[in-house]
């Protein structure tokens, strides 16, 4: 019997330096995982910055050796994504026109069959700007204006409508995009995201009564929320308990008090002693696209407590695997969750029990089997 010919895939991306800290790793660990199962050819259309944007933004403070867009004024923003689709359409145009185009990102202007794969999008953040939303404010185009908005989301609108497929990292952008944005449903697909961690490392040494926060910005991951709520976790409640916060550059004031323990940035292999030794984690953001943590805190056996906005309520089953804080709770309900979760055996039990699946569902393998068995149905209709 012949074996099955690998169907063939150009993968286009923009990367960093190193590559393996793209995208937090997205980039990298899904294009080794696509490699496994499918012919993967690459297409880079990374832009170098010129050294007169470089230098104003050094001028103004901004830059520390790495172009971060959630750092820079909207004007060079839009140079940027300028000078980024340029490249894009040159780069593209050495690709055969019969290709299949795995897009990570999304950006108008391309004449082939391809398929995009996100996070978020700029209809997303048009419907929370123009709603008033409090999580605008959150998100990395936090500075961008309306008018900058709704152009973005008319170009990726078209880039949607000539695209073969869309794929999400979540589940709620993918309901939105059908629901919301009006995507034909039978064009979008949920895909996931991965994680990185290496389960060797998975050595749990807990005394059930520390509580872990992990998150860089400390005010947008629910940070001064979780420590407000812990105080009274601690006073009325388990007078023994702690909680690890790691991320944060600078310790923030809120978690300047008995029982908590201030880490800062932490490199992974450091950080997962603290995912061995504690019991529950905590991250109730205000905003989080997907918010790949949760998965990692599962998959080392720890309940979840989040926000039930986003994708926090399709990792978190309320009750099972830990808890959701609604937005009309108090700090003293926030409190009793935490505590409940805390001391429930059956939802620890839960989450130990489903380790298996946690391990496969959060996988960059599961991800790509999902993308390439849509891709290989598409092509095959396609072809026919």
């Amino acid at each position: 019997m012949t074996a099955k010919k690998p169907l063939s895939i150009v993968y286009a991306s923009e990367w960093e330096s190193p590559r393996e800290v793209t995208w937090s790793g997205t980039t990298y660990f899904l294009n080794k995982a696509l490699q496994k199962i499918s012919d993967v050819q690459e297409v880079d259309f990374t832009v170098s910055i010129p050294q007169k944007i470089i230098a104003k933004l050094s001028a103004a403070g901004i830059y520390d050796g790495k172009f971060t867009i959630n750092k820079i004024p909207p004007t060079i923003t839009r140079q940027y994504y300028k000078s980024m689709k340029k490249n894009y359409i040159r780069e593209i145009s050495k690709i055969d026109e019969d290709s299949i185009v795995f897009l990570v990102g999304c950006m108008d202007g391309f004449p082939g069959r391809y398929y995009t794969y996100q996070d978020l999008c700029f209809e997303a953040l048009l419907d929370l700007k123009e709603s008033g939303e409090e999580a605008f404010q959150y998100t990395r185009y936090q500075d961008l204006s309306l008018e900058d908005l709704e152009r973005e989301a008319q170009n990726q609108a078209r880039a949607y409508e000539k695209a073969a497929g869309v794929f999400t990292m979540g589940e709620w952008l993918a309901k939105f995009l059908v629901e919301k944005a009006g995507l034909p449903p039978e064009k979008v697909h949920f895909a996931g995201g991965g994680s990185n961690m290496d389960v060797s490392l998975i050595k749990p040494l807990r005394e059930g009564n520390k509580f872990l926060f992990v998150g860089k910005q400390f005010e947008n991951k629910g940070g001064p929320l979780i420590c407000d709520a812990f105080s009274i976790v601690r006073e009325k409640y388990m007078p023994e308990a702690e909680l690890y916060i790691a991320g944060p550059q600078v310790q923030p004031e809120e978690s300047k008090r008995e029982g908590i323990h201030f880490l800062g940035q932490l490199p992974y292999e450091e950080l997962v002693h603290y995912y061995n030794i504690c019991d529950v984690f905590c991250m109730p953001s205000i905003f989080e696209a997907y918010g790949l943590v949760f998965g990692e805190a599962l998959i080392f056996g720890l309940p979840c407590i989040g926000r039930r906005a986003f994708e926090m309520e399709y990792f978190i089953e309320d009750g099972k695997n830990g808890a959701l804080l609604d937005e009309t709770d108090s700090t003293e309900d926030a409190a009793k969750k935490m505590y409940n979760v805390i001391t429930d055996e059956t939802i620890i039990q839960y989450v130990a029990e489903n380790r298996e699946y946690y391990l496969k569902e959060y996988s960059w393998d599961t991800v790509a089997q999902r993308i390439i068995k849509v891709i290989e149905q598409d092509n095959r209709a396609y072809i026919e």
